[in-house]
């Protein structure tokens, strides 16, 4: 090959992320927007596939959304972090096949600990679940399968 030519760019990696990953076939697929400030928005209509009790959401998934709105607000101050802790409050039963809004923000950080809130509310302000969470900092994520190596 000459220097002249250019070469394919690498392929990106997928994201198999199960709430934000556009490439997990079975995954919620959430779109956040990110403020730099620390904030993080996603709209999201839980399916009927997505119920625990017929009509309301599963709490996993509502933890998981939680969760990963949380993430996200980490990852909008522009830094990289793990969850290390998380709890959720349930207000009441999430109905599916409704418009839901998640929304995070960070509350705190001391060195590496970040500190974060998030919230699924309903078209209403009706607060469905509210979660609180700690993060730990990392220089650099896990490569894929070095979690598995490291137990």
């Amino acid at each position: 090959m000459s220097p002249e030519s250019t070469q394919e760019p690498a392929p990106a990696s997928p994201n198999r992320c199960f709430a934000c990953g556009r490439d997990n076939d079975i995954g919620l697929k959430l779109e956040f927007a990110h403020d730099p400030r620390g904030e993080a928005l996603a709209a999201w209509t839980p399916a009927s596939t997505h119920e625990g009790w017929p009509g309301v959401v599963h709490g996993g998934l509502l933890s998981t959304v939680l969760d990963e709105a949380m993430s996200h607000a980490v990852l909008a101050a522009g830094l990289k972090a793990m969850t290390a802790e998380l709890r959720v409050r349930f207000r009441e039963p999430a109905p599916s096949r409704c418009a839901l809004t998640a929304k995070a923000w960070i509350t705190a950080r001391a060195k590496r600990l970040v500190e974060a809130e998030a919230s699924i509310t309903g078209a209403d302000g009706r607060e469905y679940a509210h979660g609180w969470g700690r993060f730990l900092c990392v220089d650099a994520l896990p490569r894929p399968g070095q979690a598995q190596a490291a137990r």
